[in-house]
Formats: structure tokens, C-alpha cells, sequence
């Protein structure tokens, strides 16, 4: 069930990622006098500005929706003020833990989530620092002790620090940009070398496949720098942790939560 509706949310985002596209393009065409589509067949200025129309709405779109998916996704509980004296021991210390980081830097305090998973996940997102969400599973909860949960959810919060939601979204948009733009490129050099045989169903298919396999191949950037600002919140939390005398006894208890917060990055869904 859990799967399906996964798949649901991700079609029903990719029409409405469309739906926006097609209002974008008609407004610049009925404000401008600048007809997009027609351009993007006739230049590569126009292809470009086209790519980069589209990347730019399914990356900042989907930034916009994030809590609003995450919500749907899972069976989630919010965790409260209202709520701390009905929750459990380490719901308080994740709930205080966000509270502490979010009051000492100035920002707004995320939504604070635990969801049901027999995972040891936990994720942050939101299409801003003001904006965000903490979720935590419950897996994750009933099998860490406090200070291992303590540090997951630093880290997560050192994702909202750094602004990691929108610096994501930025590389998705330049990715899905030029994943657009090379795709049409090569497509229309492979139909030129068949006499103009590749149109329809048949310059479809290949266009498609080229955006899967280039897709795949800018995703070896995303993964790059996905791992790098997986230690950047590293670095930041210890150093924060290192002057705050907060989650550990002593700093040589630092690299096993390392360890830990390494290990569960291979599982977090959306950080």
C-alpha cells in the first residue's frame, strides 16, 4: 500500500509539474509575445531557455511540495508543545534537541515529525530554513540510545542550517537543464542521420531513453555532492557539539556517532 501510494504522489507531481510548465509558457507567450516551444525547434538559445523553464519548475515545484509530500507519504505524528508531556523519552529528546538548534541560530522551529518504518531513517526538508521539517522513524527511535538520537537529529538540522533543500534543488535544475537540452540535441543529430525516419513514436522513444541515460549520468554528480554535504553537516554539528559540551562527555566519544550518522546516511530518504 506504502508503495503505491509512493507511485501516486510521484505521478500526480509530475502533472502538475506540466500543468505548471504549460501556464508558465502561455503567460510568456500572452505577456511577451515570446512563443518558447516554437523557439526551442528553431534554436539552441530557444532549446536552452525551454530546458531550463522546465528544470527550473519540477526542481523548485517539488522544493515547494516537499512537506506537503513527506506528510502523505507516511503515517506521521506531529510532536508538539502541547503533546510533551504525552510523549516518550526520546520524542521529548528529538523534540528539544530541534528546539535548542533552531532557538540558538535564529530560526524558525521546524515541524517536528516521527513516522512509522522499520527503517532507521530520518530526513529534513522544507523549500526554506523558515520553512522546514524534521522527521524522525520510529525504528530509528526504539533502536538508538538517547545520544546516537541526539546526534541524527543535529545532523538533520545542520541540513536546514546549511541550506541544503534549495542548494538541491539549484543542482536539480541545472541538471534536468542540460539533461533536456543535450537529450534534444543528440536526438535531432541521430534523426539526421536517418533521413528524418526517427519522427513520432520513434523520435519519442530515443529522446526518452537519452534523458534517462544522461539523467543517469548527471545523478553522478548529484551522488557526489550529496555525500559532501552529508559531511559538511557532519562538521558543522561537531563543531557545534565541540563548543556547546551538549551531547558528549568528552570528544573522543565523537567518532563511533560519526560512525553511526555515516551508516544511517545510506538509508535517509530526503535530507
Amino acid at each position: 500500500m506504502w508503495f503505491f501510494k509512493r507511485i501516486g504522489l510521484f505521478v500526480l507531481t509530475n502533472i502538475a509539474v506540466i500543468f505548471l510548465f504549460s501556464i508558465i509558457i502561455y503567460l510568456i507567450k500572452v505577456i511577451f509575445g515570446i512563443d518558447i516551444i516554437a523557439m526551442s525547434w528553431t534554436s539552441y538559445t530557444g532549446l536552452l531557455i525551454y530546458a531550463a523553464i522546465f528544470g527550473f519548475t519540477g526542481s523548485f515545484f517539488s522544493l515547494f511540495i516537499s512537506k506537503w509530500s513527506a506528510k502523505k507519504a507516511y503515517k506521521i505524528q506531529l510532536i508538539s508543545p502541547e503533546k510533551l508531556g504525552t510523549i516518550s523519552r526520546k520524542e521529548e529528546i528529538v523534540y528539544n534537541v530541534v528546539l535548542d538548534i533552531a532557538n540558538k541560530h535564529g530560526i524558525k522551529t521546524p515541524e517536528i515529525w516521527i513516522y512509522q518504518s522499520q527503517s532507521p531513517n530520518a530526513f529534513a526538508t522544507g523549500a526554506s530554513k523558515n520553512s522546514s521539517l524534521v522527521a524522525v522513524s520510529t525504528w530509528l527511535l526504539e533502536s538508538m540510545g538517547e545520544k546516537e538520537i541526539e546526534w541524527v537529529v543535529a545532523h538533520e538540522m545542520a541540513h536546514v542550517l546549511n541550506g541544503d533543500m534549495v542548494t538541491m534543488a539549484l543542482l536539480q535544475w541545472i541538471m534536468n537543464t542540460f539533461v533536456i537540452f543535450f537529450a534534444r540535441i543528440i536526438a535531432e543529430i541521430v534523426n539526421s542521420r536517418t533521413d528524418g525516419k526517427l519522427w513520432g513514436l520513434g523520435y519519442m522513444a530515443v529522446y526518452i531513453w537519452l534523458q534517462v541515460v544522461l539523467w543517469m549520468m548527471a545523478s553522478i554528480i548529484v551522488m557526489w555532492f550529496s555525500r559532501h554535504r552529508e559531511y559538511r553537516a557532519d562538521e558543522l554539528i561537531r563543531n557545534y557539539w565541540y563548543t556547546q559540551v551538549y551531547l558528549f562527555e568528552t570528544k573522543k566519544d565523537l567518532p563511533s556517532f560519526l560512525l553511526i550518522s555515516h551508516a544511517l546516511q545510506k538509508n535517509i530518504l530526503q535530507t
